[in-house]
């Protein structure tokens, strides 16, 4: 267990393709619908990047976006937005 500033971290992680993070979206796109937004350069996925992380990521209402590489590490590419509407959407 880690925490930060005292705080236990919290966090949702989604294990998500970013070549194709949405390979079957909706024909009407509603203005509350979830979107990914990409990091500038993805990050090892390590306790650190997860606490620092967590300050920035409301579990209820995001999620960080995770996927492999060629050699199986996880990295963080980024966050998707309202996951709420995603977890409605995995659901």
């Amino acid at each position: 267990m880690r925490t930060e500033e005292s705080d236990l971290v919290k966090i949702t992680i989604t294990l998500i393709d970013p070549e194709n993070p949405d390979p079957k979206p909706p024909k009407q796109i509603v203005a509350e619908r979830w979107i990914c937004i990409k990091f500038e350069k993805p990050l090892e996925m390590t306790i650190k990047s997860l606490v620092k992380l967590s300050k920035a990521s409301d579990p209820s209402n995001t999620s960080l976006a995770v996927y492999y590489d060629q050699q199986g590490k996880l990295l963080i590419w980024g966050m998707i937005n309202q996951a709420i509407h995603y977890q409605s959407f995995l659901n």
